[in-house]
């Protein structure tokens, strides 16, 4: 028999019948095989569709333990299939980013051993599933590391926008807040923010910081149902190992940010237009450096809006805003009254502690400065997001050792 992949089919068995066999015989699947002949034996070579040249391309999604979600077994797996059967691609998981490649079966699954010798890790076991049968264009399996005593379940969703194939109904760009923790005993309080795009072949963009600081940043696809998963490492630290007896520096990190987000009618602000909506987990391991040493974890839904600013109108509703400064090692909060016109974001007399502010209105995002009046008035930024469906904004800044948070909002009635 012939595999030849150009002409749309691929070879799947061979069936043999013959005088005095009552059933067909299933023989091998291999392209070449040895038999005995029989009388007026029927050898047929048995061909399908090939469902891998439909379902072909880059698919990209998280994993993680049905219980909790963890750093060591936790992450973000993208996985290349090809019409050859052939896949490839990476498992983002404990600060790593590990490769496999191998081929799947015909019928469309595949087990795989993704090694982690060279950075002295445990192997994890890779079992996945193409969906043929279903069609919903994703590749589910699972991760086990039986060395560490864990399983993971993985969902993967195919990139199916192109050229011939636009993503018009999510294109578009995003702000996204984070909200931190409650109190800054438990975890940062800082709201982070998320700069989000979707362009006409669906790959996404974004770009951040949490509400430490630590920046955020992930190119990703958006699914045919309008589904993203969302996962960046954060906190890089070095590892070293040694190989052979010759030292080795690694850069890991020690935690992330991800979440599946979903584009949909954003509700929760009363409107219709699409915005990424969904819970993440933010995770931090315990280590050393100079703030929130124990580590901690967060799980948040998250505040979107579509942003789209208009030529010579303001971007929210309410032009006049109120930022609230809080926690960051302030003894007391303060507010700074601002104004807002369709390209600049300003305060209004009187200014508290030189509270300066500055909007990047191609992308949403606000930033600026104030002095820190607990800290010698030590001059110190700020940055986060206003949200055009909520009439409102959120951000954070880092104090001398604790995080403090700003809420954009209309003044009090």
């Amino acid at each position: 028999a012939v595999q030849d992949f150009n002409t749309g089919y691929i070879f799947t068995n061979w069936t043999a019948s013959w005088v005095g066999q009552s059933t067909t015989v299933l023989q091998s699947n291999v392209l070449s095989i040895s038999f005995t002949m029989q009388s007026n034996m029927v050898m047929s070579a048995n061909y399908i569709t090939n469902p891998f040249a439909i379902y072909e391309g880059v698919y990209n999604g998280l994993f993680h333990e049905a219980s909790e979600i963890k750093n060591q077994s936790a992450g973000y797996v993208t996985m290349k299939a090809t019409s050859k059967f052939a896949y490839s691609g990476k498992v983002l998981v404990d600060g790593d980013a590990v490769p496999f490649s191998g081929k799947f079966r015909i019928d469309g699954t595949a087990d795989r051993v993704v090694s982690r010798a060279k950075i002295l890790k445990s192997d994890i076991e890779l079992s996945m599933a193409l969906d043929f049968a279903g069609g919903s264009d994703t590749v589910t399996g699972t991760l086990v590391n039986t060395t560490e005593g864990w399983t993971a379940t993985m969902v993967a969703d195919r990139a199916v926008f192109g050229l011939a194939n636009p993503a018009t109904q999510y294109t578009n760009a995003y702000t996204m807040a984070i909200p931190g923790f409650a109190s800054n005993n438990d975890g940062p309080v800082g709201t982070g923010y998320g700069l989000v795009s979707v362009d006409t072949l669906g790959k996404i963009k974004l770009s951040g910081a949490m509400g430490d600081g630590h920046a955020v940043k992930q190119g990703s696809t958006v699914s045919k149902n309008g589904k993203w998963a969302l996962f960046a490492p954060l906190y890089v630290q070095p590892r070293t190992i040694v190989v052979g007896g010759v030292p080795k520096v690694l850069k890991e990190a020690q935690g992330f940010v991800m979440g599946w987000m979903n584009f949909n009618p954003n509700t929760p602000a009363g409107t219709t237009n699409l915005a990424p909506l969904g819970d993440v987990v933010w995770i931090k391991t315990e280590w050393t450096n100079t703030t929130y040493t124990a580590g901690f974890t967060n799980q948040v839904a998250v505040k979107s809006s579509r942003w789209l600013p208009v030529a010579g109108v303001p971007p929210l509703a309410t032009t006049n805003q109120v930022a609230t400064v809080s926690e960051g090692n302030l003894t007391a909060p303060f507010d700074a009254t601002l104004q807002l016109t369709s390209t600049k974001l300003v305060t209004v007399a009187p200014v508290a502690n030189n509270f300066k502010p500055a909007l990047v209105i191609k992308f949403g995002q606000v930033k600026g400065t104030f002095t820190h009046p607990d800290n010698a008035n030590a001059i110190t930024k700020w940055a986060g997001v206003l949200l055009q469906d909520h009439d409102s904004g959120a951000g954070s800044f880092m104090g001398p050792s604790l995080s403090g948070d700003i809420q954009i909002a209309p003044p009090a009635p």
